[in-house]
């Protein structure tokens, strides 16, 4: 080859067209090495942070993936807790790395030269100088990846995250489920240690009192089992990736525990009604004798054998008081008795047989 040593610019361009020559050289060619090699190291680390962070989210999926879900509530809600900054941060550097990316297209795109005197559209740009060609196709390639890879993540994210909280609502039912049956083994402990009926009607309105105050505090986890049931009947009919094969015997175990708490507590109920009935006929029965006794000791006997008129008086009297028996309604004893049976102890039996 012919080998032409040009000592001025002019001689160059006697040789080759100025359009074939760069800026320093007195061309056209929108070229300039320093933006060039700041490009190209600008596009290699952007390169090696998008690989970086496709890394870092291999990584992290596959310990999810790799994860056991916990058996209480506390460590499945720091698990999610965990495993969410995680991921918040994963996509921090995400999109961190695509506004670096975006941030690089743009300065290739509209930095081709070190001359701000030549104006090109962006065909004939990339006609004339197909390295910045190659340098915008790499980064929107790598771009288009970040996105799919995001995509991806976001995806896979959403499908752990959505069975980590079913997990978590299985265990906060279990847990739920745990509390209530406590409760209630508390609860049919105490009522089934409230045998006392009372011996006066105020004793057993004192106690009405208070098993109503109980009833109350029955009622709260009555009315959360109930919602609890409803709870685990939502998460028999969702499409729950958790084992539900427990969820419906425990529903059946509420049923079953409000159903025998809430006779018991009828059941009592009933009997202080019962039990105060009899009582306040007993003490009205008691009043009764009381005032028998002193009309018979008010009798004056000796007028009575002097006078016919008083004795008929006395008479009328006596059977007018056992007339007013009628309102203990004690015409059939047997009646009487089957109806207290349950309420009568052995320290009221003595005076249920003497009414």
């Amino acid at each position: 080859f012919k080998v032409v040593v040009c000592n001025y610019l002019e001689e160059l361009h006697e040789h080759i067209d100025t359009s074939q020559l760069t800026v320093d050289l007195g061309g056209d060619l929108p070229y300039c090495h320093e933006d060039w090699l700041k490009h190209r190291v600008a596009l290699e680390k952007f390169s090696s942070n998008t690989k970086t962070v496709s890394v870092s989210l291999d990584d992290f999926t596959h310990s999810l993936e790799d994860t056991e879900f916990p058996n209480d509530v506390d460590a499945t809600q720091q698990l999610l807790k965990s495993q969410g900054v995680q991921y918040s941060l994963l996509k921090k550097e995400i999109l961190d790395a695509a506004k670096h990316g975006e941030a690089l297209l743009d300065s290739i795109r509209n930095h081709p030269s070190g001359d701000s005197k030549l104006t090109y559209s962006e065909d004939k740009l990339y006609r004339v100088c197909p390295y910045i060609l190659g340098n915008v196709t790499a980064v929107e390639r790598l771009l288009v990846q970040l996105e799919e890879t995001e995509r991806t993540f976001d995806e896979f994210w959403q499908n752990h995250s959505s069975r980590l909280r079913q997990c978590l609502e299985l265990r906060m039912f279990e847990q739920d489920f745990k509390d209530l049956q406590s409760n209630f083994d508390c609860h049919l402990k105490t009522i089934c240690e409230m045998t006392e009926v009372g011996e006066t009607v105020a004793r057993v309105d004192t106690l009405l009192r208070e098993m109503k105050a109980f009833q109350k505090i029955c009622k709260s986890d009555i009315d959360r089992a109930e919602e609890l049931i409803v709870t685990g009947q939502q998460l028999l009919s969702s499409r729950h990736h958790g084992p539900l094969d427990c969820v419906q015997p425990k529903c059946s175990e509420l049923e079953r525990m409000c159903t025998q708490l809430f006779d018991r507590l009828t059941s009592r109920f009933q009997t202080l009604t019962k039990c105060r009935e009899l009582q306040e006929r007993i003490e009205k029965a008691n009043k009764w004798c009381a005032c028998g006794i002193d009309l018979l000791a008010s009798q004056q006997m000796e007028k009575c054998w002097s006078s016919a008129e008083q004795a008929e008086q006395c008479l009328a009297d006596i059977q007018c008081f056992i007339a007013s028996a009628e309102q203990f309604k004690l015409s059939n004893p047997k009646e009487f008795r089957s109806l207290f049976q349950d309420s009568i102890t052995p320290e009221t039996k003595a005076l249920v047989t003497q009414v």
